[in-house]
């Protein structure tokens, strides 16, 4: 992989504003209503994009134990899960 692609409103490429390893495998993804975008991978990695930012966040949680995050939703008070 070549790690995250963006796309703009026309469905072509763009240069990403923030820089995820390529060899993250990135099974699933969401924009939260308060414009986090949150990436769900492979071993049980998380990694948290906020509004404006060009830093990925990598956050671990042994909740996961190095299994794969497969999906991610938001639930009406705004949690992703």
């Amino acid at each position: 992989g070549e790690g995250v692609y963006c796309l703009d409103e026309n469905q072509r490429q763009v240069p990403s504003p923030f820089r995820i390893s390529p060899n993250k495998f990135v099974w699933c993804g969401i924009q939260a209503g308060d414009g986090v975008v949150w990436l769900g991978c492979q071993g049980g990695e998380l990694y948290r994009i906020s509004p404006g930012s060009d830093k990925a966040e990598y956050l671990e949680n042994d909740v996961f134990d190095k299994s794969t995050v497969r999906s991610m939703t938001e639930d009406p008070t705004g949690n992703v899960w």
